[in-house]
């Protein structure tokens, strides 16, 4: 699983297929990110854009900020849905404070 360090930028670059393998960009495509243990909605549904099947966004520091300081990590979790498209990743997010 990929690790960002809590309060760093991070580059999250997807690339869209259609069933024949060619670069398709999806109608409509939204990304929401949340914390998995708490729920807490990091950043609602919004449109995301592509071009030539490619869609790169950035989350943010704050995004990247911990939920529970008492945790060593927490596992974030990216979702992206279009009438195409219904995929996640997930990563951590490391304290740095109990390292």
């Amino acid at each position: 699983m990929n690790e960002v360090r809590e309060g760093s930028q991070a580059r999250l670059v997807m690339t869209f297929k259609n069933f024949d393998a060619a670069a398709a960009d999806p109608t409509t495509p939204t990304m929401a990110i949340h914390d998995l243990q708490s729920g807490t909605e990091i950043r609602a549904a919004a449109a995301i854009s592509t071009t030539s099947g490619v869609a790169t966004e950035t989350i943010t520091a704050v995004e990247n900020a911990m939920i529970d300081g008492t945790l060593d990590y927490e596992v974030h979790r990216v979702t992206i849905q279009s009438d195409e498209v219904n995929e996640e990743f997930k990563f951590r997010v490391k304290n740095l404070a109990q390292v």
